[in-house]
């Protein structure tokens, strides 16, 4: 800038102006809110005049904008608190508290929010719908939450909330009417039979079934025959008698037999 007329003061250039070149003596005004700067441009101070707040882009950088008023303009964050410094959080954040991906608190336009767990404050802002392996609840619309690992989709949080598990596991549920369970990889567990793509759970009074009544045991627990009926109970009932060791069965007698 040419300056024609001033005023002169010192060997150094005062509050609010800069020396735009060694050589010369001659001090030009900075930006309204710098206290100090590089040049007369409004994203070229190095520290601000009271009531205002020191912006840049990167937490690093020492060259930045003054905005007034005391905190942080919407989507900065307070990267230095004496003096106060704000820098950008990442492009999909509107609020933050660092500038990686992962440190939004609120997302910009309609992107949910993205949480390890309910309990967390901060996370990423990848998309407008909730990602595979995240769930959403009523009262947090805008919010998404961690299913556990060993879930592919979950209606809550917790290794019990699956509805849909990873490749190479099968989804156990405590009736055949349930639609949350647990993943376990491979076959159906112990004490669960197969209906459909879902492992069931068996009966209580069965070690191992084929389906979920009391009449449905393959196996007893504590080695206890299975009955002709499919039940489990203390010992063969009348017209019946024991047969196999594993699992120990009972056969029915020929009709003209009763056990004694």
């Amino acid at each position: 800038s040419s300056v024609s007329v001033g005023f002169c003061e010192g060997s150094t250039c005062r509050d609010q102006y800069f020396r735009p070149d060694s050589g010369l003596l001659v001090c030009l005004k900075c930006s309204s809110n710098c206290k100090e700067c590089n040049s007369q441009a409004d994203d070229q101070c190095t520290s601000c005049s009271s009531g205002s707040v020191f912006h840049v882009n990167l937490a690093a950088e020492s060259v930045g904008s003054c905005k007034t008023g005391p905190n942080c303009e919407t989507g900065s964050y307070m990267a230095e608190n004496i003096p106060k410094k704000c820098a950008k959080c990442h492009s999909t954040c509107s609020e933050c508290n660092d500038q990686g991906e992962s440190n939004c608190s609120e997302c910009n336009s309609s992107d949910k929010l993205h949480l390890v767990s309910e309990s967390e404050e901060f996370g990423s802002c990848p998309a407008t719908t909730c990602q595979q392996n995240y769930y959403t609840l009523s009262s947090e619309p805008s919010k998404c939450f961690q299913c556990d690992t060993s879930c592919e989709t979950c209606s809550a949080a917790g290794e019990n909330q699956c509805t849909t598990c990873n490749s190479g596991s099968k989804l156990h549920v405590e009736s055949s009417g349930d639609s949350n369970g647990k993943c376990f990889s491979g076959d159906c567990q112990a004490g669960y039979y197969q209906s459909s793509s879902l492992c069931v759970k068996c009966h209580d009074s069965c070690k191992e079934c084929d389906g979920a009544a009391n009449t449905n045991c393959t196996q007893c627990p504590g080695g206890l025959p299975v009955q002709s009926s499919g039940e489990c109970t203390d010992d063969c009932q009348d017209g019946s008698f024991q047969t196999g060791t594993s699992p120990t069965t009972c056969s029915e007698c020929h009709s003209s037999c009763k056990k004694m």
